[in-house]
């Protein structure tokens, strides 16, 4: 500050008496200062906000449909991580909670992969506010995208030597998404569906109450079996990952027949979706013919009197990678 000062007096300096005062007013009425700091800032904001989304919209435009806007926010994130060097960090932290998933689930992987193969491994910690009851008021998107395969988790169900397994659906499931099941399910022709229900959760009917929602869609559309409905904690990401990973692993039965292709989907809250992505991961590094079908929904909206009075929101913290596990 001291030299915007000395520079100040500088220039009032060629100025007489009679105009000096006029100059000074001038200066501060007129002038804006910025400093370096707040330049930085402004550029900072300006890219991120403005010049960026401008980016991304335009290389989507110039591909010819081959990428949608969101497509290339996700194929970003994963060269971000690539370019960084993550062995100078002691803890990475990837706050998810105003990601897509088709952002954080791959750049997750990528961050995972790199650790998994580098010298120095930093711990990796994923957080999240979780909110169910503000999950299930957003209500049913009026528009929706094609169903498509995320980065990362894609090559399985491509290659044209599998594309006779069969394919065995694991689909988390949230309030109002009925019109994205039916999409999501008619990616496919899958030969078993496995519907994830949040038990325990905060509501304690939430189970019961996905159930009547989507009855006519999995006991008659699907013929979903009741002995193939998996429960999961709400809260517990792991316990989610966990038991994705032994319901793959039953379908190992499929082995003498070639085999079969997992394939995930979620359209539920944070931590179920967190649980997802951490099976998915798991059952890449297993080898495992694995796709993750995703749904990009292009207008949402929530009641105003849900925004007004949202309820609380829970911060979790996930120990994903590091010294915790050796």
């Amino acid at each position: 500050m001291s030299g915007v000062i000395e520079s100040l007096a500088q220039w009032l300096i060629q100025f007489d008496d009679r105009h000096r005062q006029t100059a000074y007013d001038f200066v501060m009425k007129r002038v804006l200062f910025i400093t370096r700091a707040q330049m930085q800032q402004a550029v900072s904001v300006a890219y991120s906000h403005h010049v960026l989304p401008m980016l991304t919209d335009q290389v989507a435009a110039e591909s010819d449909g081959k990428f949608k806007p969101w497509q290339v926010q996700s194929l970003r994130a994963v060269m971000s991580m690539r370019e960084e060097d993550l062995e100078i960090y002691s803890d990475i932290i990837v706050d998810v909670t105003a990601m897509p998933n088709g952002v954080y689930f791959p750049m997750i992987r990528e961050i995972t992969k790199k650790i998994r193969a580098g010298v120095r491994k930093p711990n990796l910690h994923v957080t999240v506010s979780e909110n169910p009851a503000l999950d299930a008021a957003i209500c049913e998107p009026r528009r929706h995208e094609k169903p498509t395969l995320l980065y990362g988790f894609d090559k399985s169900l491509q290659q044209a030597s599998l594309s006779d397994l069969r394919h065995v659906w694991l689909a988390i499931l949230g309030e109002n998404r009925s019109a994205q099941l039916d999409k999501l399910c008619a990616y496919k022709e899958f030969a078993e569906t496995v519907p994830v229900f949040p038990m325990p959760s905060s509501d304690p009917y939430r189970s019961t109450n996905l159930l009547l929602e989507y009855s006519t869609f999995l006991l008659d559309a699907q013929a979903v079996e009741p002995r193939n409905f998996l429960y999961s904690d709400e809260k517990n990401p792991f316990e989610t990952c966990e038991k994705i990973c032994q319901t793959a692993e039953y379908y190992d039965v499929l082995a003498p027949l070639g085999g079969c292709h997992v394939v995930l989907s979620t359209v539920s809250s944070k931590l179920l979706s967190v649980g997802c992505m951490l099976a998915a991961c798991e059952l890449l590094d297993q080898k495992r013919n694995l796709g993750v079908i995703h749904m990009v929904n292009q207008s949402q909206h929530v009641e105003e009197a849900v925004l007004e009075s949202p309820g609380p929101s829970t911060p979790f913290t996930m120990w994903v990678m590091g010294e915790c596990y050796g």
